[in-house]
């Protein structure tokens, strides 16, 4: 009767941890804070549209490194390049970042001039130590990689 009741136990436990996880993709579980696990320096690794994998090359989004502080501040870091008959600068802009009330979204807002300030809002589908993956508008699928991890 005890060894039933402890695997009736062992699998309420495994089912009640897998159904935990607030994100699509992941993790069903963590010991680390939603901030903690954001915090850092991150690029993106891929680029996806209706699942399909797209050629990164064709996007601006390569030449951009995003960092995340805990405090919700950041930057987005540009390398110099090309793009369409433009030349565009290395810069580094001021960015503010938060998660929505129930974390499901990332709020970015970029600071490039005082009067041009971007916000955009994300669907996280993925949030784990150093992998991030989010949507935009549910059709783009980006998925970025932690090349740095944040201030413990």
């Amino acid at each position: 009767m005890k060894k039933l009741l402890s695997i009736v136990i062992v699998l309420t436990a495994v089912i009640f941890i897998n159904s935990c996880g607030k994100y699509e993709e992941g993790p069903s579980i963590s010991l680390k804070s939603k901030t903690a696990r954001a915090a850092g320096e991150w690029e993106t690794q891929a680029i996806l549209f209706d699942g399909e994998e797209q050629d990164l090359t064709l996007f601006m989004e390569q030449y951009y490194t995003y960092v995340y502080e805990k405090d919700g501040t950041g930057k987005r870091i540009g390398e110099e390049f090309q793009w369409e008959g433009y030349n565009y600068q290395a810069a580094e802009f001021k960015l503010e970042w938060e998660f929505n009330a129930n974390k499901e979204k990332i709020i970015r807002k970029i600071t490039e001039t005082t009067t041009n300030i971007i916000e955009e809002k994300h669907t996280i589908i993925k949030l784990k130590e150093k992998e991030m993956w989010y949507t935009i508008d549910d059709t783009v699928e980006v998925h970025m990689v932690k090349i740095t991890i944040g201030e413990e």
